[in-house]
């Protein structure tokens, strides 16, 4: 249920757009650049509330955001005798910020993986931040050694607050969290090509996109024994077992531990960047000399592929996958299900 809002204002922005569209060599080869730039005042969020006023949430206007982008097409269509080639490529960056806030250094968190600042994307993700194993106990903080039981092979955890605003020895999600990363990726775009040659055709189609961030909170095979996942071999092999043996891998430790599940940190959070082959098919369309005599116009047979090649360093399932569609949430994987590759044969027929 949503408390009502007697302040609440209508959201507004203002938006300008400039582009241009090229065309060369009587459209042989063809160029489009856009650019724009959109200011949103008086953003909408519903901001949680104690459950003991008897509401859950109320909508609220919260600040202004500014978001900017770019987006580049070339495109290419070129043919001689019975061979044609077409192709097109596109690239996009585009880019947010908050420009204000309630409070404006206030951090506004939006769950335990997400905060809102000025400055900061919409979504940002912010959480502790791991840069590093202990490889001995002599470099554990005696006060992580004595409250917590931290040892060699367990995480290092960066300590850049306190309750007097400085480091404090202690690791807390409360001070010791920071913006390190965004679920929107730097750039985004697509290849496609197209090739006939007599009566074969040929289509490839690539899609891409770099610098995103995914937070994997399905508390799954990393987390080296935490009772109701078991362990990636990989992460059980690369695991720390004595001094110099990694540096990114603690010990395995059963339980709900420092390592594991005690804070969201950035041992979770993996680069979701990617290159997809998205659809690929092969066609051959028999002469019409042959289809009139069986009284078919056209026929052509292909043979098609989706999601046929994925090329990522997320060591997951799938690097597009999303919880929530809410801007201030997005980057989360719960183990959901990939997209499905698939294989197809057919027969066009025109009469």
């Amino acid at each position: 249920m949503t408390q009502g809002n007697p302040d609440l204002e209508w959201e507004k922005a203002d938006q300008y757009d400039v582009g241009t569209d090229l065309s060369f060599f009587d459209g042989a080869l063809t160029f489009t650049a856009d650019a724009f730039l959109k200011d949103t005042r008086n953003l909408l969020y519903s901001k949680p509330v104690a459950a003991t006023t008897g509401f859950t949430n109320y909508t609220c206007n919260i600040g202004s955001m500014r978001n900017r982008g770019l987006e580049f097409a070339v495109g290419g269509n070129l043919g001689k005798h019975d061979f044609h080639w077409k192709g097109d490529f596109n690239i996009s960056f585009v880019r947010n910020r908050l420009t204000s806030l309630i409070g404006d250094d206030e951090i506004l968190r939006t769950d335990d993986y997400h905060a809102l600042k000025v400055g900061e994307e919409v979504g940002s993700f912010y959480m502790i931040k791991m840069t590093g194993i202990y490889q001995n106990d002599e470099e554990v903080p005696t006060y992580l050694y004595e409250n917590y039981g931290v040892r060699a092979g367990d995480c290092i955890y960066e300590d850049v607050g306190g309750p007097a605003g400085e480091p404090d020895g202690d690791i807390s999600s409360a001070y010791d969290s920071q913006f390190v990363g965004s679920p929107n990726p730097k750039f985004t775009g697509g290849l496609n090509n197209s090739f006939t040659y007599k009566g074969f055709d040929f289509n490839v189609f690539f899609t891409f996109s770099y610098g995103a961030k995914l937070y994997e909170y399905w508390t799954g095979g990393l987390r080296l024994g935490n009772g109701n996942w078991p362990a990636q071999e990989s992460e059980a092999l690369a695991r720390w077992t004595g001094p110099g043996t990694t540096n990114t891998t603690p010990r395995a430790i059963y339980g709900y531990t420092w390592n594991s599940t005690m804070f969201k940190n950035t041992r979770f959070l993996h680069d979701a960047s990617y290159l997809r082959l998205r659809n690929v098919s092969l066609g051959y369309t028999l002469p019409k000399t042959l289809t009139r005599r069986i009284g078919v116009d056209k026929l052509r047979v292909y043979v098609q592929g989706d999601n046929v090649l994925l090329m990522s360093p997320f060591r997951f399932l799938d690097p597009e996958v999303n919880t929530s569609l809410n801007a201030t949430k997005m980057g989360l994987d719960c183990m959901w299900i990939p997209q499905p590759r698939s294989f197809s044969f057919g027969i066009n027929l025109k009469f």
